[in-house]
């Protein structure tokens, strides 16, 4: 019986001790339960807040909607600009498709020569694997050196929160 006995006590020192080291963790873990639950509470009203906000906004959009086109009308439909929907290209030139009026003919097409040293402005035309680096003067240049530079090392703005929600309390 004496032995039992210091077996059940045994038992129970053990039982306490466990209580002892895992009681600090489970407070521990019971408040951080309770944090994310008031978290998630808070969330959820501002989640319902935010519905009511964009249900008003849509409400007052049907408003100005119905306001601004009169009664009995039809407002005109913009056209398509879905890639699918549109109609496809054809390489036809209009000049085989379009008889001829009064039976003159269209004036010929002018023959482009396969040098072409200034357009109808007078400028060069633009080569881009000939950028002609030492043609700037050396202020311009030394700009254009900058820039790339600039480029080089990227250009960013830290810190800037760029928002277009109106209804974003953090913009």
């Amino acid at each position: 019986a004496e032995e039992i006995t210091l077996t059940i006590g045994q038992a129970f020192d053990l039982a306490y001790r466990k209580f002892l080291e895992s009681g600090g963790k489970d407070v521990e873990t019971r408040k951080q339960i309770a944090g994310l639950q008031k978290r998630i509470q808070e969330l959820e009203t501002e989640n319902a807040e935010l519905k009511n906000k964009v249900q008003d906004l849509e409400n007052q959009l049907r408003i100005t909607q119905v306001h601004a086109s009169p009664a009995g009308s039809v407002t005109p439909k913009s056209p398509s600009t879905d890639i699918f929907d549109m109609v496809p290209f054809s390489p036809i030139s209009p000049q085989s498709s379009t008889p001829t009026r009064n039976g003159t003919q269209p004036p010929p097409v002018p023959s482009r020569s396969t040098e072409i040293k200034r357009d109808l402005f007078g400028a060069e035309p633009f080569d881009p694997f000939n950028c002609g680096a030492g043609d700037f003067p050396p202020d311009i240049q030394s700009k254009l050196d900058e820039m790339q530079e600039g480029f080089k090392m990227g250009l960013t703005l830290e810190g800037t929160v760029f928002c277009l929600d109106p209804l974003d309390s953090r913009c």
